[in-house]
């Protein structure tokens, strides 16, 4: 059985600091399994999708300025896996501080954002 693997269309980084993989929907699959890697290290599987019309995964576990991601997915029917998909990157960085003036001070508001 062959089963093509999923190709990454997007990541979208959310002002809580989450990222959220978008893939394409692979023909006859169960499912789908989301991989992570952090900073280059070992990939490390994070989640199992069990329906087949599911195609995102939101990690909110992104949250470390300067940390890099790299996330791939397989697709799955019973105990057949795809390959692999090719890597979706991400770094995550903090914005530059936001400035207000207050009347009893300053006050400073960091905004978690990414570089795709």
């Amino acid at each position: 059985m062959y089963l093509e693997a999923p190709k990454p269309e997007k990541v979208e980084i959310y002002s809580s600091g989450n990222a959220k993989i978008f893939w394409n929907a692979v023909p006859k699959a169960d499912g789908y399994i989301v991989y992570r890697s952090i900073n280059g290290g070992p990939y490390k599987r994070i989640a199992k999708i069990k329906n087949p019309k599911t195609i995102t995964y939101k990690d909110k576990s992104t949250k470390k300025s300067g940390e890099s991601y790299s996330y791939q997915v397989r697709a799955y029917k019973g105990n057949y896996k795809s390959g692999y998909s090719d890597p979706a990157l991400v770094t995550m960085f903090l914005a530059a501080p936001t400035v207000t003036a207050k009347r009893k001070g300053i006050g400073l508001t960091p905004i978690p954002t990414a570089i795709l």
